[in-house]
């Protein structure tokens, strides 16, 4: 007679390999309906300073903003998104603070194109009143100053003077950082104290706004993206909370894959809710 129980057994630890080999899949990141422990998304060996996480992290100012807290003690720690894009990239990103002059000074996202391993970053820099967010390509930066800006200083005229002066795309400091990278017309956005996207540079473009930035850059088919703690404090901690990265929402207990935008999220499993 046959062994029902054996055989029960057998189709169990099936089932279990199978739900492991499933989990592997889903912490890969393919960005297909991703539910495993967000935390996971990243890679955080690469660096020789690595940035550290806690998931499920509030913002102190407002508690009912929740991400992925990346965390480092040191300059140039870093982060690999472990998934590659091959589409438009969003990103909502926020350091955090205890007396609103947070630790992280500056921090980038590094994308970097597969096939020719070219790569440029968008930065995000705080200065207590203000933001400045721009992009660098082989150590140059640049990004396009929009004068109507209250805390402008000089009426230079045009954004190649206002770069030399360390002055680029602004919004008001202690607001997240909304971030668009299209790989197709190669141009990059921030989100403005007006709720509109600014462009920050269009790579397409030789001079923007009377600024020329020198690069071989074309259009990315598919790119990664790191993240880097640019400039953190002496004796302090840099602490970044992720809202969402791409089309992953970080504000539940898991991170979850939707086509919907962060201010549209729908959650249809209370799992993840």
């Amino acid at each position: 007679m046959k062994d029902y129980k054996k055989t029960f057994s057998l189709f169990i630890a099936t089932l279990g390999l199978s739900a492991t080999l499933l989990a592997g899949a889903a912490i890969a990141w393919s960005l297909a309906d991703a539910k495993a422990p967000y935390g996971e998304a990243f890679d955080y060996t690469q660096s020789v300073s690595p940035i550290k996480y806690k998931t499920m992290q509030s913002d102190a100012a407002d508690p009912t903003k929740k991400g992925l807290l990346l965390y480092a003690y040191n300059s140039g720690a870093s982060a690999e998104f472990k998934a590659s894009f091959n589409g438009e990239f969003k990103a909502s990103l926020k350091p955090l603070s205890k007396d609103g002059n947070p630790d992280l000074v500056k921090y980038s996202l590094v994308f970097k194109d597969k096939e020719t391993g070219k790569q440029f970053s968008i930065t995000v820099a705080g200065s207590g009143s203000y933001s400045d967010v721009y992009v660098t390509v082989d150590g140059e930066s640049a990004g396009i100053h929009y004068f109507e800006d209250t805390w402008s200083g000089g009426a230079y005229g045009y954004t190649a003077a206002y770069n030399k002066e360390g002055a680029y795309t602004r919004f008001a400091d202690g607001e997240a950082a909304e971030l668009l990278f299209n790989p197709q017309t190669m141009q990059v956005y921030v989100m403005g104290d007006n709720g509109a996207y600014r462009l920050v540079w269009d790579f397409s473009q030789e001079y923007n706004d009377g600024k020329l930035l020198t690069h071989n850059l074309t259009k990315f088919d598919e790119y990664t993206v790191d993240v880097v703690f640019d400039e953190v404090k002496s004796n302090g901690k840099g602490e970044l909370l992720v809202y969402s990265f791409e089309l992953l929402f970080f504000r539940r207990s898991a991170a979850r894959y939707d086509q919907y935008p962060s201010d549209k999220f729908l959650c249809s499993d209370v799992r993840y809710c």
